[in-house]
């Protein structure tokens, strides 16, 4: 019995796990298939389900292996157009490790921070979303590392400035104390 995907019957919050199932009708080959898909969060219904060809034995592990995944791509965002631009270092092969071992540092450094800044609960002043009503992060723990040390900078610059205004708007006056413990709070961690 042929069965495709999407007429397995899996709607959101549900999740199965096929074992030794013959994939692809012609030369087709056996694999484990891991289906799940996300219920609600937040209100918003994920559009569809992730369906995984896997050699690993249950939908946990499968769904593990997976999200990592998405850990790995992330990083690899960062490394090139998400902050380091690696693809434009044009270097031969022997510069090209050397380039490598000191971002992977830098990285884990930027990530670190990136981290401490989020524990303490301020990244939203740091990397706040673009589009209003966002439901989702958009900046990556790294982005919120890299950012924070200039927003904090960037704070201590302006100060006169944003307190001329602030006497312009009171209105204004308890998001710049906000802002000012998030930069306090930032300034600890990092």
């Amino acid at each position: 019995m042929w069965v495709e995907l999407k007429n397995l019957g899996i709607r959101p919050g549900m999740s199965l796990f096929l074992s030794g199932t013959k994939v692809t009708k012609f030369k087709g080959f056996k694999a484990n298939v891991a289906c799940k898909w996300k219920g609600k969060y937040r209100g918003v219904t994920v559009k569809e389900g992730w369906f995984i060809l896997t050699n690993l034995k249950s939908l946990k592990a499968a769904i593990s292996a997976y999200k990592q995944r998405f850990d790995l791509e992330e990083m690899l965002r960062d490394y090139k157009s998400g902050g380091y631009n690696i693809e434009d270092a044009q270097v031969s092969e022997p510069r090209l490790l050397t380039l490598m071992l000191l971002v992977s540092i830098a990285y884990t450094a930027t990530i670190i921070e990136g981290k401490l800044v989020k524990k303490v609960g301020v990244q939203k002043y740091v990397a706040r979303p673009k589009q209003p009503k966002r439901i989702y992060r958009s900046h990556s723990t790294f982005q919120v590392g890299m950012r924070a040390e200039n927003w904090v900078s960037f704070m201590d610059i302006c100060q006169e400035e944003v307190r001329e205004y602030i006497s312009l708007h009171p209105n204004k006056r308890s998001n710049y104390q906000r802002g000012k413990r998030a930069a306090k709070l930032i300034r600890t961690v990092l």
